[in-house]
């Protein structure tokens, strides 16, 4: 069951940073999960046991200087190990044009 509602990081593997330059950092999904657009059910993180800020913090220890795109790599660094607890929202969710020019359904703000 998911617990966490994050956008795709592009619309296809071509078009996303982590499977094209992130230098075998783990991600989540296709292409990666992007952190502009986070949801989060507390409770069922609770449920699950899941401690994000440890997690984080051995994350960060791990990749250290890898980790170039903050928060956004240490969310797919975790998630990449419990992915049944994310739902994947299309990439046009995030709104941005640069990684998801061309996705259906389009968001106008």
């Amino acid at each position: 069951e998911a617990a966490v509602g994050m956008a795709a990081d592009g619309a296809d593997k071509t078009q996303s940073w982590y499977p094209t330059k992130g230098r075998g950092m783990p991600y989540v999904g296709d292409t990666g999960v992007h952190a502009g657009v986070l949801l989060m059910d507390l409770a069922k993180l609770r449920r699950a046991q899941v401690q994000l800020k440890p997690m984080a913090s051995t994350a960060a220890r791990a990749w250290g200087y890898a980790i170039s795109r903050g928060e956004h790599d240490l969310f797919n660094i975790v998630l990449s190990k419990m992915q049944h607890l994310v739902h994947i929202l299309p990439c046009w969710a995030n709104a941005r044009k640069d990684t998801c020019g061309h996705c259906e359904g389009e968001l106008v703000v």
